[in-house]
């Protein structure tokens, strides 16, 4: 299950990359640019920790769901 987590982490984390690139690059401006660039390094070292709980939380739902609509078509059958 913890590798299954890692890699949710890790997903997250390109995620947000990609999203930072895709503002950054959006930008009309170098004084925005420099700013975003900024901020988004700084969200990183926020956003770094909190994706393995955010991995941690998406996969137990995921899996959560899935049992419970296991269980449901079991019981239905």
């Amino acid at each position: 299950m913890s590798e299954i987590v890692n890699c949710v982490a890790i997903l997250l984390l390109v995620a947000y990359v990609c999203i930072a690139v895709w503002v950054i690059w959006h930008m009309r401006t170098v004084k925005s640019t420099v700013a975003t660039s900024a901020g988004f390094l700084c969200g990183g070292f926020i956003i770094v920790p909190l994706a393995q709980i955010a991995a941690t939380i998406v996969c137990v739902v995921v899996f959560v769901g899935l049992f419970y609509i296991v269980m449901a078509v079991i019981g239905s059958s």
